[in-house]
């Protein structure tokens, strides 16, 4: 998987077809919170002692690019994919909790709010 990600953060051969295709199918390997993870660890790499440019050419030539490909695919990630993968539901939460009665009322509240039949006054 770590390789995945720096092809996706590839500093010098940006592929966006590459992006799309890894942000339509990348759910069947990982979650989302491991994505997010290894795109922070990628973005947090700073140039080792066995590089063999020095600290400034390493950063201009590497480390910047590599940063900026890393928050460009957050990016479209984020504007492409926002409530599959950053939303989660109310309802998807609390279906962890079933079992209580006040549960079973809230959940039913939930649902009634997300599908458009609910309202403050139909609460009460």
């Amino acid at each position: 998987m770590d390789s995945l990600i720096s092809l996706l953060s590839n500093e010098k051969y940006p592929d966006l077809d590459f992006q799309k295709t890894f942000l339509l199918t990348y759910r069947s390997f990982m979650s989302t919170r491991e994505l997010l993870q290894k795109l922070i660890l990628r973005y947090c790499l700073t140039p080792g002692p066995s590089c063999p440019m020095d600290i400034e050419t390493a950063k201009s030539r590497w480390q910047i690019p590599v940063r900026l490909r890393v928050l460009n695919f957050i990016r479209s990630w984020v504007e492409g994919y926002y409530e599959l993968d950053f939303v989660v539901r109310a309802s998807e939460r609390l279906s962890t909790l079933k079992g209580a009665r006040w549960m079973d009322g809230l959940s039913l509240l939930t649902h009634r709010y997300s599908t458009g039949h609910g309202s403050a006054t139909d609460a009460a």
